[in-house]
């Protein structure tokens, strides 16, 4: 409780006085000095201003009639013109400043494009999660402000599916192995070396493809090694993947036979082709003549050149992949044949040859999201997509309004007579009528005199109310003449006794 430290029949009236007495160290007691409070909205009724929550009179002196200033009313001074806030402005009429009027003051943050905490960032939310609804690794996401509305956005986006029990691509599967299939070979064994996307083998040895195994984590299935130490056996094949053919064996000179140092089943597939080789010195020599496999590149289309019956079956071509420089749904890529001799990663879907749904999705990956949706106003897609508003109802900024309302801050209210919200969300009549989308004081406007739409006529006034001829005063429903009118004398309900029973010139008084 505050205590004033001075006498209760002096009035709190000057505000330089009540500035010096609390920087003195006093206090007021409200119960004890008759300045009204102003509590947190911070307004006073003319000619009062608020300081430090009491209404007090302006040190200011007086003003110039019909001139106006700014003002703002309440903490936070230094806000004003940052954001949305802004300073109110003061018109002084007959010498003495009115209230503070149309001052905004900070308001929680919405998605709206505007600084409305005035705390010089636009449209900030929490880090809290949320959920997007998509799949796998996309699942989890973080509010973002898109097209005047929060949404969830994904935190991690869809990549290449990987071996680790997680659905990185966002496609309600996990790990699935048409998406993740790779050319593999044991390490550290001899036979196969990779190369251009793919590996190139001796003699007997092949490569395996990879296969997610359960649980998470790859393992390489198919993989063929060499067969044998040495290749003392003789065969006409490459037993130990060592790139010769038979030359651990013991032969007959100029003794001759076929020979084929690919893989096996690869001879006479595509262009591999076996050749032949002579013994000399007791061991066969080089084979001549044979066509062996090789890497499957972009560089030769329409060609087996791995040997594997199928022509241009480029190592990961076809895969899924993550496009660069596009966005939306175009970031879902292939490994295709383009100039280079390796795959590269094309979009599926080529930006702007796709039109845009309303789904929560960039569809003609133009890195916006629902672009020609307005979700503020479209009545089918009323906030979010697919929601549709009733027959009677319209679509008010993103919600779903009967008509002749619009939404403020997600309820509908009709601002046509909502005194908060009159003509527009927030416009508040500061205590006064909201009359047809307009602010109105029912006691005092001439067009508004009592009631929304009452008029006052030719040189009638509105006072209390009520429209009077020029010199009246409504009182009690009545039009009186204060400076006559005994039972009004000088102001609404003084009445004149004896012995001073009649009203002069707004006195009580003898005639």
């Amino acid at each position: 409780m505050w205590r004033l430290c001075l006498d209760s029949r002096v009035s709190l009236v000057v505000l330089g006085f009540v500035a010096a007495t609390l920087a003195a160290g006093c206090s007021v007691d409200e119960s004890v000095n008759p300045a009204p409070r102003c509590g947190d909205a911070g307004t006073c009724a003319a000619p009062l201003v608020c300081h430090r929550g009491f209404c007090v009179e302006d040190a200011r002196g007086p003003c110039i009639d019909g001139m106006s200033e700014p003002c703002w009313e309440g903490d936070g001074a230094e806000l004003a013109d940052v954001g949305a806030c802004r300073n109110g402005v003061r018109a002084c009429v007959g010498g003495v400043r009115g209230l503070c009027l149309n001052q905004v003051r900070p308001t929680a943050e919405i998605c709206n494009g505007v600084d409305d905490d005035c705390d010089r960032v636009i449209d900030e939310f929490t880090d809290e999660a949320c959920d997007t609804g998509l799949f796998g690794a996309c699942a989890a996401g973080t509010p973002v402000c898109q097209g005047g509305l929060v949404v969830c956005a994904p935190t991690t986006a869809s990549m290449r599916e990987t071996c680790n029990a997680i659905d990185d691509d966002c496609d309600g599967q996990v790990d699935e192995p048409l998406d993740i299939t790779a050319p593999c070979y044991p390490g550290g064994t001899q036979g196969c070396v990779l190369g251009a996307g793919a590996y190139a083998c001796e003699g007997v040895c092949a490569a395996g493809m990879t296969r997610c195994a359960a649980g998470g984590g790859a393992e390489c299935v198919g993989a063929v090694p060499p067969l044998s130490a040495t290749d003392a056996t003789c065969d006409g094949t490459d037993d130990d993947c060592d790139g010769a053919i038979d030359e651990d064996c013991s032969c007959t000179a100029g003794a001759m036979q076929d020979c084929y140092g690919g893989p096996a089943g690869t001879d006479g597939i595509g262009r591999c082709r076996s050749g032949t080789q002579t013994c000399a010195g007791g061991h066969f020599g080089d084979c001549v003549g044979e066509t062996r496999p090789e890497v499957e590149t972009c560089a030769n289309p329409r060609a087996d050149d791995d040997c594997d019956g199928m022509v241009d079956d480029v190592a990961g071509l076809g895969a899924s992949c993550l496009a660069t420089g596009v966005s939306g749904v175009c970031v879902d890529g292939v490994l295709a044949c383009t100039s280079a001799d390796a795959p590269t990663c094309s979009p599926r879907i080529v930006p702007g040859t796709q039109p845009e749904s309303c789904n929560g999705v960039d569809d003609d990956c133009d890195g916006m999201v629902d672009d020609g949706f307005d979700l503020l106003n479209d009545r089918a897609n009323c906030g979010i997509c697919g929601r549709a508003c009733g027959a009677v109802e319209l679509c008010s900024l993103g919600a779903c309004c009967a008509s002749g309302t619009v939404s403020c801050g997600g309820v509908c209210l009709d601002v046509q007579s909502d005194p908060s919200n009159c003509g527009m969300c927030g416009n508040s009549c500061g205590g006064g009528t909201c009359c047809g989308g307009r602010c109105a004081d029912l006691a005092s406007s001439v067009t508004d005199c009592g009631m929304c739409g009452r008029s006052c006529g030719g040189s009638q006034t509105c006072t209390n109310g009520l429209c009077c001829m020029a010199g009246n005063t409504g009182c009690g429903g009545a039009c009186v003449n204060t400076q006559a009118d005994a039972t009004n004398c000088g102001a609404c309900g003084t009445v004149c006794r004896s012995p001073n029973r009649d009203c002069c010139a707004g006195s009580c008084g003898r005639c």
